[in-house]
């Protein structure tokens, strides 16, 4: 004997969400995949916009190859271990 597998199909669509209009203004994309704008006038806080990721990807890793990444790198160990970077650090090969 076979159960009954089947199910009602819902006749309408919940209700759309409510979304309130965005104050932010979103960087503009004529020129570009990839762009940012500061939201605050401190410029700690920015809005970045990516339509398209290989581009974006691609120039990041072209810089990244052409700095030296160990001084951000020792900031960063100092920011969260709340202590200088050990001597060692830098002069290992990292990658």
């Amino acid at each position: 004997m076979k159960k009954d597998r089947s199910f009602a199909i819902r006749e309408r669509n919940a209700p759309p969400l409510i979304r309130v209009d965005s104050k932010f203004e979103v960087p503009s994309m004529e020129k570009t995949q990839f762009a940012y704008r500061f939201l605050s006038p401190d410029k700690k806080t920015a809005l970045l916009k990516i339509d398209g990721l290989g581009a974006y990807r691609e120039m990041w890793e072209s810089e990244g190859q052409s700095r030296d990444i160990t001084k951000e790198l020792a900031a960063v160990y100092q920011q969260i271990l709340k202590r200088e970077a050990p001597s060692p650090f830098f002069s290992r090969q990292l990658f």
